[in-house]
């Protein structure tokens, strides 16, 4: 037999069914539940005492409902003798044991007009818990403070949500400092009174591990959140208004297992950075809206620091003077990933990647990304210490300045395949497709992209020396089919593809022996042979052929 049904005949399950005993209960079926079956009578007058029951089951017969559910369903609720719930999360949070910043036991508890200056009864509240930690709780209001809160014991630090507002009145102090483990802070709004110079409004140092930000929202800050933190999170929240120029949301100095995901960063004025990283083991950026600032995502480790193994997917790096900055300032970046990301209207790049002094980028990947409407131009390669960069399946459009992709710099390993750098997606095309403004490049593929509706050219500048390159079925390339005259020289004269498949006609004067790659193939003049790129042709005569190609 079900425990209770509710109004409508849904069912709650009996304890040994095999589903729990207290299952996730939509909050209007919850609320159904209560009106059925929470006494109220007069022995219950008080809000606590009844929360605390139906918290602990001792209603017979009936299960518990968890608090945080049980908060929200009372909020506003008459539920015993006319006692109405007007602080239910409050009450709920004393039955729990949770410190209560406004409690005057703390420092004569936490202002929550803000009038006062709240920072001594919150850093109250937090040093009352034990050392094995517990949850520090703002209830709804306005606090200022002053000086930063040391987050020095594993807590949980909470609020209502937008209601809670902790706000700054120091132009340079932390609002948090955490230095523990297992610290997480969420439901939070933070703001400043004045125009911030310096400091986070949450910084997580080296010492701390596993903590976490979640359903916060920030305004005014010159630095949001700063960690260094081993496994460290930043989730579901909004970093807005930062210090023109000089405000970045989000800072990752250290650690590993670090996640960045479901933020909006955004401004009026343009800030210095929306991701700022500069030394980490593993990044994952997800599901992030990161608007109007100097540099959508700025990776910028220097010498003796890494960025290893960052991945960035379903993010918008949009409307800023350069989405995402690669720049290997004296350290090392390595194996990135940017899957499903735009890299849009920016002032300048889209993407721009590029070294200095001992630094590397090797192995990036740019992956079924939108990387249109760039002033200068959409991905950037400037440097000769950029190592396999792979390019697929994107769509780099209208992107004028410049071109689609340029390479400026005598790289490796660069792979550009099956994309569209050109006109479509309703947009228009770039300058050049692809414009290389270097002569070497090693280990280069370019094969099967669509490179049509380009104002200048589709392909320009294609380099003329390097090992195994290779480039091929490129739509709207009008390199393909072109044929041109080869300058014969002394016997035996060698002739070598470039970076297509050729075919190499030989034709009139006294041939005795024609080679492919070392090969003997003829023996004879009037012929033609097909060379694979960076192959050769060895042509030996006594009297000089006409020689010309045809490139594929």
């Amino acid at each position: 037999m079900a425990i209770a049904t509710t109004p409508r005949g849904v069912p709650y399950p009996e304890p040994g069914s095999g589903e729990p005993n207290n299952p996730p209960i939509h909050l209007k079926q919850q609320a159904e539940w209560v009106d059925e079956n929470v006494p109220k009578t007069a022995d219950l007058a008080d809000p606590e005492t009844e929360a605390g029951a139906l918290l602990a089951g001792s209603f017979a017969g009936k299960p518990t409902i968890d608090a945080d559910d049980l908060a929200i369903l009372m909020r506003d609720r008459t539920v015993a003798n006319g006692v109405s719930w007007t602080t239910p999360h409050e009450t709920i949070a004393r039955v729990l044991g949770w410190a209560v910043v406004t409690d005057a036991r703390y420092g004569g508890g936490a202002d929550n007009t803000g009038v006062d200056d709240s920072a001594a009864a919150v850093q109250a509240a937090h040093d009352s818990l034990p050392t094995s930690g517990g949850t520090v709780w703002f209830p709804a209001g306005t606090f200022k403070v002053g000086t930063a809160i040391t987050v020095t014991k594993p807590c949980a630090i909470r609020g209502t949500g937008p209601r809670t507002k902790i706000q700054t009145t120091s132009a340079t102090a932390n609002i948090f400092t955490v230095s523990a483990g297992q610290v997480t802070i969420g439901h939070v709004a933070m703001s400043a009174t004045v125009t911030r110079t310096a400091g986070w409004y949450v910084d997580v140092l080296s010492t701390a591990s596993n903590f976490r930000i979640e359903h916060f929202t920030t305004a005014g800050a010159i630095g949001g959140v700063r960690t260094a933190a081993t496994s460290a999170a930043i989730a579901h929240g909004s970093i807005r208004d930062g210090t023109a120029g000089t405000g970045i949301a989000v800072r990752v100095d250290g650690g590993f297992a670090v996640a960045v995901e479901d933020i909006t960063t955004d401004a009026a004025a343009q800030t210095y950075a929306g991701i700022y990283v500069t030394n980490v083991g593993d990044l994952v950026i997800k599901d992030c809206q990161l608007l109007h600032a100097g540099t959508g995502l700025l990776v910028q480790p220097g010498a003796g620091q890494s960025v290893t193994s960052l991945w960035a997917e379903s993010t918008f790096f949009d409307n800023c003077t350069t989405g995402v900055s690669l720049s290997a300032a004296g350290g090392a970046i390595a194996r990135s990933s940017f899957l499903r990301c735009w890299m849009g209207s920016a002032t300048n790049w889209g993407v721009l990647m590029a070294t200095s002094g001992a630094g590397t980028i090797d192995g990036t990947d740019f992956l079924g990304c939108h990387i249109f409407l760039n002033g200068s131009g959409g991905i950037a390669i400037n440097a000769a210490a950029v190592s396999n960069t792979r390019i697929a399946n994107c769509a780099i459009c209208d992107n004028t300045g410049d071109a689609g992709i340029l390479v400026n710099g005598a790289v490796s390993g660069l792979s550009i395949t099956d994309n569209l750098i050109g006109a479509g997606f309703g947009l228009g095309g770039n300058g050049y497709g692809i414009f290389f403004n270097v002569t070497t490049v090693n280990d280069l593929i370019i094969t099967d992209n669509d490179l049509t509706g380009n104002t200048i050219a589709a392909i320009a500048g294609e380099p003329t020396s390097g090992t195994n390159r290779l480039i091929a079925n490129n739509l709207g390339d009008t390199s393909r089919g072109a044929t041109a005259g080869i300058t014969v020289g002394a016997s035996p004269f060698t002739y070598t593809a470039g970076s297509r498949y050729e075919t190499v006609y030989i034709n009139a004067g006294t041939v005795s022996l024609v080679k492919v790659d070392g090969a003997s193939v003829f023996q004879q003049t009037n012929c033609a042979v097909r060379l694979a790129p960076g192959k050769s042709v060895e042509v030996t005569y006594t009297v000089a052929p006409g020689m010309s190609r045809t490139k594929d």
